[in-house]
């Protein structure tokens, strides 16, 4: 896939701030090297200014193409949506529903190296939760739009693939893991707000700074992986997306 592709919507919108220095990225930069993936999302959530969503974008646009792992993906699609929600744009958004399809992606794919089996579907179906307007989208469009987004989603996946690091991030969800997470010293339970619609309220846990996720070694993850995008890839596409 082309870069042009994915910055699309980006550049097809209306100027978000013409000109404008790349407010945050260096936060960004600094966020991502430590691999602090829930500090970029938070500091991605930050940009409301019209200038700064745009670096921002820019930013995560060229992190999503180089590899990234799907938390920032997801970041990304998260920001395209809010702004293509708000602004009442139909290209951002359905860019915003592509990106998420492609973070769905790299969660079942990237999980594989997890050792918690239960990992790939828990994440999934957190996201799914989280973001499932955006699958709607694309289920409702045309069957030749369809077709597009997977097949750009299939695309990107593949130039990725060997870029991408190892995903841990994917590993917490999994019940073997919590559970892991829930006896690590330090680890704190955060009780989060009822949100609309919600009959209880959600727990964020914040792990302990001894916590790992267990990943399977490189060389074995690596085969783990490949095996999955082989097998899965196509059908959860299928699945998510028909037609």
């Amino acid at each position: 896939m082309k870069r042009l592709a994915l910055l699309l919507a980006l550049w097809a919108a209306p100027a978000l701030g013409q000109g404008a220095a790349p407010a945050g990225s260096a936060d960004l930069d600094r966020l991502y090297a430590a691999r602090d993936w829930r500090g970029v999302s938070e500091r991605m959530r930050l940009a409301n200014s019209e200038a700064e969503a745009r670096a921002t974008l820019q930013w995560a646009a060229n992190r999503t193409l180089d590899g990234a792992p799907h938390v920032v993906a997801l970041a990304y699609a998260d920001l395209l949506w809010r702004i293509g929600q708000g602004r009442g744009d139909e290209a951002m958004r359905h860019e915003g529903a592509v990106v998420t399809l492609y973070a769905l992606a790299l969660a079942v794919v990237d999980g594989a190296a997890c050792v918690d089996r239960s990992a790939v579907e828990a994440r999934v179906n957190q996201m799914l939760a989280a973001a499932g307007a955006r699958i709607a989208f694309l289920r409702a469009l045309p069957a030749d739009l369809r077709i597009d987004a997977k097949q750009r989603v299939t695309t990107l996946e593949q130039s990725t693939f060997l870029k991408r690091p190892e995903d841990a991030e994917i590993c917490r969800a999994g019940q073997g893991e919590i559970a892991r997470q829930l006896r690590t010293p330090g680890t704190e339970v955060v009780e989060q707000p009822l949100q609309p619609g919600q009959a209880s309220r959600s727990v964020d846990i914040r792990p302990g700074p001894s916590y790992r996720p267990q990943l399977h070694p490189p060389p074995e993850a690596r085969v783990r992986r490949e095996v999955q995008r082989q097998q899965r890839l196509s059908g959860l596409l299928a699945d998510l997306v028909p037609g």
